[in-house]
């Protein structure tokens, strides 16, 4: 009975969201992948203020709010307020309804 009911709850949930396109995703450039790279190693090898530049130099100029999100987790990690502001000033322009990123601005 408990299967049944959250079946029919899923499905509804499913059905009431309708699918939509969205837009392909932009790929990066080699140059844009390789400094993600980097910092990506640098931070799985506990090297985080090595990982702060590259990643903010990708986020500030990329569209991707994933990218300057994690950019700014980083930077906030660091305590590095410089470049926290302009990442989420940024982050503000490319997801203006994001809360979290007015928050992250208002908070550096």
């Amino acid at each position: 009975m408990l299967r049944h009911t959250a079946a029919l709850l899923l499905t509804g949930l499913l059905a009431a969201a309708p699918l939509q396109a969205d837009e392909p995703a932009k790929a990066f450039s080699y140059q844009g992948l390789h400094r993600l790279m980097l910092a990506e190693f640098a931070l799985s090898r506990d090297q985080t203020p090595e990982a702060l530049p590259p990643y903010r130099e990708e986020a500030l100029a990329t569209s991707d709010p994933a990218v300057i999100s994690r950019a700014l987790q980083v930077a906030n990690y660091l305590q590095d307020s410089t470049a926290g502001l302009a990442l989420a000033n940024r982050l503000t322009q490319v997801s203006p309804g994001e809360a979290a990123a007015w928050y992250q601005a208002a908070y550096h």
